[in-house]
């Protein structure tokens, strides 16, 4: 039985209340659809949170660490912050610059300034 269904019975049961004209009634049959109303609100919210939820679980499985930085399984060129990630869980791209006396680019983090040497040696491990 869907909500739906619970609205048209309840609606149909307001309307014989109506008609009986019993106050003790019609306050429980409120007290009742002010619940649905509730609970309604309760199941979007939970299905909110569980699309988040295996959202994050996918984006998760496709993250590599490496060398403080993240990287998306698709793309390896483009480091994400590690910081950012671990601690506020957003996926920010590092810029890259090179020093003038180095011919490897380095990448820092515009939010938190977090760094990732792009010739540091490869060391993976999935996080």
């Amino acid at each position: 039985m869907s909500y739906s269904d619970i609205k048209e019975l309840l609606k149909d049961a307001k309307n014989f209340a109506a008609g009986a004209n019993d106050l003790q009634l019609k306050s429980i049959l409120l007290d009742i659809q002010d619940k649905i109303f509730e609970l309604q609100e309760e199941n979007r919210e939970l299905k909110i949170e569980l699309h988040d939820l295996k959202n994050k679980n996918i984006l998760e499985s496709e993250l590599e660490y490496r060398n403080n930085a993240y990287f998306k399984e698709n793309n390896e060129e483009i480091p994400y912050c590690s910081r950012c990630y671990d601690v506020d869980k957003k996926l920010v791209i590092m810029e890259s610059w090179a020093p003038y006396s180095s011919p490897n680019y380095e990448y820092k983090c515009p939010q938190c300034k977090n760094s990732y040497d792009s010739l540091i040696p490869y060391n993976s491990k999935k996080h």
